[in-house]
């Protein structure tokens, strides 16, 4: 009886230890836990919520693939995985200047930079068209050497002029310079114009004086010359006005402006440089006749 009631002090005693000594290890295990997370600066990040920091957060670590992968599994058409925001004019990431390429980045994107295509940039080696530079000056190596300089222009054209050289002064509108010089032969179709004075005194009736139209030109093929009176209808040749007189081709106009003492006679011509209408005088006085004239060459 003793026997068995010491047996059983001896397994209580040996309960109660291992007891105490589990209380002991847990006590020594939690109690540096509690330290250790007690002299940790941060808090958890809370989810669904606001957190705030005032340090830098890193995460470090070496494995294969991603380091930190977030992937948000929402439909909706705004679903994002990541959302960065920064004050107006920040970078809104930054990596290492030796960091590789980005993969798998939407290509209407990654084609992009600052909002343009790649097509808007030009190469680094690249060339224009002429229609391109509107301003500016091109260095003399890049135009072509058949292009005349400034300086070699006047020498090319004072070595090459003359008759026949295709670059002499020698036609205007394709006609040769005689045809434009007093006594040249008048363009067909071209019309010159002029003034005309009669101013005598003749001692009576019938006395022959001449309206005279001197062309400068020769006009060949002249068919006919008429004389308008003030206040007369044009006749059929003739145009115009004493202000502004014209002819049709092969014709001579006088138009007369005023006149005394003055009749028409008949026309003259002489060998194509001129024509003349005679006027003879109605009486003794002064005798007086002017206006305009002109010609048209066939």
């Amino acid at each position: 009886m003793a026997r068995r009631i010491f047996s059983k002090v001896l397994w209580l005693g040996r309960a109660t230890s291992a007891v105490v000594g589990l209380a002991v290890i847990l006590a020594l295990i939690l109690g540096v836990a509690t330290a250790a997370l007690g002299a940790a600066p941060a808090t958890t990040f809370k989810l669904g919520q606001i957190n705030t920091s005032n340090a830098v957060s890193t995460l470090v670590g070496a494995v294969s693939g991603s380091n930190l992968k977030i992937e948000n599994t929402g439909t909706d058409a705004n679903s994002t995985a990541l959302e960065l925001k920064v004050p107006q004019g920040k970078a809104p990431l930054t990596v290492n200047a030796d960091a590789g390429a980005a993969t798998n980045l939407k290509a209407a994107d990654s084609q992009k930079l600052e909002g343009k295509q790649a097509s808007e940039f030009a190469a680094a080696s690249h060339t224009h068209s002429g229609e391109d530079i509107t301003s500016g000056t091109v260095n003399e190596a890049r135009i072509d050497g058949a292009i005349a300089r400034d300086g070699e222009i006047m020498p090319t054209v004072k070595a090459n002029d003359g008759s026949g050289s295709g670059v002499d002064s020698d036609t205007l509108d394709g006609r040769d310079s005689s045809t434009y010089l007093p006594g040249g032969n008048l363009p067909s179709g071209a019309t010159v114009r002029g003034i005309f004075v009669v101013s005598e005194h003749p001692t009576d009736a019938n006395q022959t004086f001449f309206a005279v139209a001197s062309f400068g030109y020769r006009v060949q093929g002249v068919s006919a010359v008429h004389y308008i009176r003030a206040g007369e209808p044009t006749p059929t040749g003739c145009s115009g006005s004493v202000s502004n007189p014209g002819a049709a081709p092969g014709n001579v106009c006088f138009f007369e402006q005023e006149a005394n003492l003055a009749h028409p006679g008949g026309a003259f011509l002489w060998g194509g440089s001129g024509a003349a209408y005679s006027l003879h005088s109605t009486g003794a006085g002064f005798m007086y006749a002017d206006g305009s004239w002109a010609a048209t060459a066939p």
